[in-house]
């Protein structure tokens, strides 16, 4: 129980980075971090890694173009700032980028 308050608090504290390095509300109720616990929980992932990976997905399947690219850079500015500090892995880095990349380019 004590484990899974300690990440959720984690993945509430990324949501805070971004906001503070992005300027962007996601306005996504929770689902990021929602989802983001389920990967941690299922897939035993490092908090910072399942949130950054849940980003990609709500990303991903976003209907809106101009939300969609907005959050593209976001998350080019937010792997920037705080990829390194945060302990990331390096193929969540580089997902992270090739997909905002991919999201750019159309």
């Amino acid at each position: 129980m004590f484990r899974t308050l300690k990440n959720m608090h984690k993945l509430s504290k990324m949501e805070a980075k971004w906001v503070s390095a992005t300027g962007i509300d996601l306005r996504d109720s929770g689902q990021i971090v929602m989802k983001a616990g389920e990967y941690v929980n299922n897939l035993n992932l490092p908090p910072e890694d399942a949130w950054v990976i849940s980003l990609i997905n709500w990303m991903n399947g976003h209907p809106d173009e101009v939300s969609k690219n907005m959050i593209a850079d976001g998350l080019t500015t937010f792997i920037g700032l705080h990829g390194q500090n945060l302990g990331l892995a390096s193929d969540t880095v580089m997902s992270a980028l090739a997909c905002a990349k991919a999201v750019k380019e159309g």
